[in-house]
C-alpha cells in the first residue's frame, strides 16, 4: 500500500485507501488506524466486517477494476479478467434460462442427485442453489451441458448462486455503512 501511494505521489496522482469492505489490507489498515494496538496484530479472516465477500477466491473480482485505474494491470491481464467476468455472466444467465421439469429427458440422473424424483421444473440456477449438487455435478447433465473451461469462472458462479442471498445482504450492509461513513455530527453535539 505504502509502495502503490508512493509511486502515484511521485506522478503527482492523489493517493489511494482501501476499504474494509474492499480488501483485507484494508481491515488491517482500518483496525489499525481506529482502534490501535497494544500487542502484536494478528489478522484473522473470521474476525474481518465483512468475511464472506473478502475471500482469496475472488480478490480480482473486487480489486482488478480498481488495479487497471491505477495502472497496476496490463492490457493482456485486464482482456483475460474481462473474458472471465463476461464467461461467468453468460453461464449465469445460461443456468438461468435452462429448465428442466419431471419429464425431461435424463431426469432419473438428477433425480439420483437430488435423492428424491423432481416435483417441479427448476432452472439450473435454482438447482445449483441445492446443497446436495455442485456446478460439475449439474454440467454433467445433459440439459445443463457444457461446463465452462474456466475452473475459476466456474468456481465464482458456484459461489455465487449457492451464497447468492447472503452475498446480497452483506452487500446492503456495505452501502448502509457507506451512505452514513461520511455523515457529520453537528460541532454542538453533547
Amino acid at each position: 500500500m505504502a509502495g502503490l501511494n508512493a509511486s502515484l505521489y511521485s506522478q503527482g496522482k492523489e493517493g489511494w485507501r482501501t476499504r474494509s469492505d474492499q480488501e483485507d489490507m484494508g481491515v488491517l489498515i482500518d483496525d489499525l488506524s481506529t482502534m490501535g494496538t497494544k500487542e502484536p496484530y494478528r489478522m484473522f479472516t473470521s474476525r474481518a466486517e465483512y468475511r464472506l465477500l473478502l475471500r482469496e477466491d475472488n480478490a480480482d473480482l473486487r480489486l482488478t477494476e480498481k488495479a487497471r485505474e491505477l495502472g497496476l494491470i496490463d492490457d493482456v491481464r485486464w482482456a483475460r479478467f474481462n473474458e472471465k467476468i463476461e464467461n461467468m455472466e453468460t453461464e449465469r444467465q445460461r443456468l438461468k434460462s435452462t429448465w428442466v421439469n419431471p419429464n425431461s429427458a435424463g431426469i432419473d440422473e438428477l433425480n439420483k442427485l437430488l435423492k428424491t424424483p423432481m416435483a417441479r421444473e427448476a432452472s439450473g440456477e435454482d438447482l445449483l442453489r441445492r446443497p446436495e449438487i455442485s456446478y460439475s455435478q449439474l454440467t454433467q447433465l445433459d440439459a445443463f451441458a457444457p461446463a465452462l473451461e474456466d475452473q475459476q469462472a466456474a468456481e465464482q458462479v458456484e459461489i455465487q448462486v449457492k451464497y447468492d442471498g447472503y452475498i446480497k445482504r452483506q452487500q446492503e450492509e456495505i452501502e448502509k455503512s457507506l451512505r452514513h461513513e461520511h455523515t457529520k455530527l453537528p460541532a454542538d453535539l453533547d
